[in-house]
């Protein structure tokens, strides 16, 4: 289009050039920038797609165009982009976004959120591009949950982050609130995880540095979407985080939508209004001062695969352990020797044939089981428990 309108103002009058130019000048201006990426993104597991980057953030608002440079998306701030079949410059129709089949599926990914702190929205999503047929006020058939661009329809959020907060959250076409969970904000969600868990410096997820993100929709017995899972993890971390959104009455809706195939879209934004992500809530978490001022220039997203679903590996309950009580200790049986008090020299006493205290044998004070026996004139030391003799006195007697 724009070949044929340059090569009609070289052969138009001269005094039609000025009104051609400001034409084409308002076209480029429409447009925004242009909306066709060079490059396909790589896809593990799966076909290769294009980028479609929408021609606006908002109605009125010209949206930015995001890059590739290999298997790296580079989204800047306020950019759009949808994955697609194809792309044709300047043009938009829903069969070529690509609609994804992702029932018992997980897809992969690494961001980097370094710098997209509060105020700062990093969102990977589901949307019925494909499905929509109304070209909606942003002239590209874009729909969500939220109608920013003037239709709704089914939305699932895998990912809207910034460095201090995170939410996944389902969406039927008509509830723009939806069933969420993560960390940080306002509204009715399920704060999942803790400041120590997720956030600059955190001990499972640092945002300083790119984690992984691993979304799957498994499906139970009968075939239908069981929940949404949602893990992060990151190398060197051993306590990957976890979100299941399973109880929601949209349930069956979102089934539906992935079963016909939905689009991923990556956009990038900010706003003085991101509160409802990463407000101060009942997680503890303090942005109530929002800096969008401060918003990185763009973030990063790379490495996409696609897989079968394998559940997560559960660990059996611990179940406790009661000790065995410690056996009081049995003392180790004697020899039974019996020498003669006249075999030698030095008599040895025979044991008597019976423990109870006889009128030869007193039990000495303090110093039990040890009796003194005395026996023909003889003293000798006699164990009651053990039956040992010896003529020394043992030395539990005089401890």
């Amino acid at each position: 289009k724009k070949s044929t309108r340059i090569l009609a103002m070289a052969l138009c009058p001269h005094q039609w050039r000025l009104p051609m130019l400001l034409s084409i000048w308002r076209a480029l201006v429409a447009r925004g920038s242009y909306s066709c990426p060079a490059g396909t993104l790589p896809i593990q597991g799966g076909v290769p797609v294009r980028l479609t980057s929408a021609t606006w953030n908002v109605p009125g608002d010209a949206a930015s165009t995001a890059q590739l440079a290999g298997n790296v998306v580079v989204a800047p701030l306020k950019s759009r982009s949808y994955f697609s079949d194809s792309c044709s410059e300047g043009s938009y129709w829903p069969s070529q976004y690509r609609g994804m089949s992702l029932l018992g599926r997980t897809l992969r990914y690494t961001t980097n959120l370094a710098g997209a702190g509060c105020g700062c929205n990093a969102a990977i999503y589901l949307s019925s591009l494909k499905q929509n047929n109304k070209p909606s006020t942003c002239k590209d058939y874009y729909c969500d949950a939220n109608s920013v661009c003037g239709v709704s329809c089914t939305e699932v959020d895998i990912q809207e982050a910034n460095q201090r907060a995170w939410r996944s959250t389902l969406h039927s076409h008509n509830d723009s609130i939806g069933s969420g969970a993560g960390f940080g904000g306002s509204g009715p969600h399920h704060g999942v995880f803790t400041a120590d868990e997720y956030g600059p410096g955190a001990k499972c997820i640092d945002t300083n540095e790119p984690f992984d993100v691993a979304a799957s929709f498994p499906l139970d017995s009968s075939g239908m979407l069981r929940a949404m899972e949602v893990e992060l993890s990151q190398p060197g971390k051993t306590c990957p985080l976890f979100i299941s959104l399973g109880h929601y009455s949209g349930l069956r809706e979102i089934y539906e939508a992935l079963s016909s195939g939905m689009t991923p879209v990556i956009s990038y934004w900010r706003s003085k209004t991101m509160g409802w992500l990463d407000g101060a809530g009942h997680d503890g978490l303090d942005c109530s001062t929002e800096r969008p001022g401060e918003c990185q220039e763009s973030v990063k997203f790379h490495g996409f695969s696609l897989t079968n679903y394998v559940p997560r590996p559960t660990l059996a309950p611990q179940v406790p352990v009661t000790p065995a009580p410690t056996p009081w200790p049995v003392p180790a049986p004697q020899p039974a020797w019996q020498p003669s008090l006249r075999a030698s020299a030095t008599p040895v006493p025979t044991p008597v044939a019976q423990p109870a205290v006889a009128p030869s044998m007193r039990m000495l004070p303090g110093a039990y089981p040890w009796a003194e026996v005395t026996r023909d004139g003889a003293v000798y030391y006699y164990n009651v428990v053990t039956q040992e003799v010896t003529w020394t006195p043992p030395p539990a007697i005089f401890a």
